[in-house]
C-alpha cells in the first residue's frame, strides 16, 4: 500500500506504517497523533445515509469538535449539507441517486479510499447454505434458526439442486410480492 500510494508522487505524500499495541493506540489515537487510519465498519441498517452520517463533522467515526474521540477530525459543511439534503428525500430513486452522487464526490476528492471489500472463499460445510438467514446488514450472519444440516458434507451437485432451490423460491416470492405492489 505505502508504495501504491507514494507512486502517485511524493511531493505531498509521505507514508509511514506504524504498528502499535491496542493499549498505545488508543492513546495515539486520543491525542490525535495520525493522519490516516484504516478502520472498518458495518451499516446497522440498509440505507445509504447510515454509512455517510458516521463520517458527518459529528459522526461517529468522525469528531471534528473533540480531539479526543473519533477517527477523524475532518469538518466541511458542504458535505454535511449534501447528506443532510439527500436525507430528507423521500423517493427512492433520487435518495439514492443524491447519496451515490455524494459517494462520488467523496471518492474523487480522497476523503476515503476504499481498500478492499470482504469476499469469500471455499468450505467444507454439512450446512446447506441457503437456508442461512442473509441480510446486508446487522448480525444475521449469528443466527443458526431455520439453518438445515445434513449428515454428511455437502457435495457440489448438491450444493447446485440447493442453489437452484433458492433462486425458485426467491423468485416465487419476488412475483408474489408483486401482486401487493401493483
Amino acid at each position: 500500500m505505502q508504495e501504491a500510494i507514494q507512486a502517485l508522487g511524493t511531493d505531498y505524500v509521505t507514508v509511514s506504517f506504524v504498528e502499535y499495541t491496542s493499549s498505545s493506540y488508543s492513546q495515539q489515537r486520543q491525542d490525535g497523533e495520525f493522519a490516516l487510519v484504516v478502520g472498518g465498519w458495518g451499516p446497522d441498517y440498509a440505507d445509504p445515509f447510515n454509512n455517510l452520517a458516521s463520517i458527518m463533522t459529528d459522526g461517529t467515526m468522525n469528531s471534528a469538535n473533540s480531539m479526543s474521540v473519533g477517527s477523524s477530525h475532518w469538518d466541511y459543511a458542504k458535505f454535511d449539507e449534501m447528506v443532510e439534503a439527500a436525507d430528507q428525500m423521500t423517493d427512492l430513486q433520487e435518495r439514492y441517486t443524491a447519496f451515490a452522487n455524494i459517494e462520488a464526490w467523496l471518492n474523487e476528492n480522497a476523503y476515503y479510499i476504499p481498500l478492499y471489500q470482504s469476499g469469500g472463499t471455499y468450505i467444507v460445510t454439512s450446512i446447506n447454505e441457503f437456508t442461512r438467514p442473509y441480510a446486508p446488514t446487522g448480525i444475521d450472519e449469528y443466527k443458526w434458526k431455520g439453518i438445515v444440516g445434513l449428515d454428511h458434507a455437502v457435495t457440489a451437485e448438491e450444493h447446485e439442486q440447493f442453489r437452484e432451490e433458492y433462486e425458485a423460491g426467491r423468485q416465487a416470492a419476488y412475483e408474489e410480492a408483486q401482486q401487493y405492489n401493483s
